[in-house]
C-alpha cells in the first residue's frame, strides 16, 4: 500500500489508492458485521477524491442508526482497533439525524465531506444511507 523509493538523500513515498480502498472496504464490512448500530462507513477527503499523497491520512465517516449512550470520544475510540493501517486514520461518528441536520443547515464542512465521500460498506438501499439532503445538493456516495 505504501511504497518508498530512495535516491541518495531523497525519499519518495507513494500510496496505492486502490489497495488502500480495498483494505478499507474489508475493514468497513467487519465494522458493520460486528457493530449493528453502524449503518454505513464512508471514506472522505484526499483518499476519496484521489488526490492523496504518500503521507496522507485516511478520513473515515461512520454513520450510526441511533446515538450511543457513550461519550462521543469513547464512541470514536471504539472504532480505531478496526483500522490496522500503516498510516493515520481520522474518524468522525454521526447519527443519520445529526448528519442530516448539519447538511440541511448548510454546514460547509459537512457538505464538502458528504459530497466527496465514497461508500465503503453499509445500508445502500436509498443511496444516501438514509441521510436527507436538500434538493440541489449533490451527493456522490460511490462504491
Amino acid at each position: 500500500m505504501l511504497q518508498q523509493t530512495s535516491s541518495d538523500s531523497v525519499k519518495i513515498i507513494s500510496l496505492n489508492r486502490n489497495e488502500l480502498l480495498s483494505r478499507l472496504r474489508v475493514m468497513a464490512q467487519r465494522i458493520c458485521a460486528a457493530r449493528p448500530e453502524v449503518m454505513e462507513v464512508r471514506v472522505f477527503g484526499s483518499v476519496a477524491r484521489g488526490d492523496q499523497v504518500g503521507i496522507s491520512d485516511v478520513d473515515v465517516l461512520i454513520l450510526l442508526r441511533e446515538p450511543l449512550p457513550e461519550d462521543p470520544l469513547e464512541q470514536i475510540r471504539g472504532f480505531y482497533p478496526y483500522f490496522d493501517l500503516p498510516l493515520g486514520v481520522d474518524i468522525l461518528v454521526y447519527t443519520r439525524e445529526q448528519l442530516t441536520r448539519r447538511l440541511q443547515s448548510g454546514d460547509a464542512f459537512a457538505c464538502k465531506m458528504w459530497q466527496d465521500s465514497l461508500v465503503l460498506w453499509g445500508d445502500l438501499h436509498d443511496g444516501a444511507g438514509g441521510v436527507q439532503v436538500e434538493a440541489g445538493q449533490e451527493q456522490e456516495g460511490r462504491s
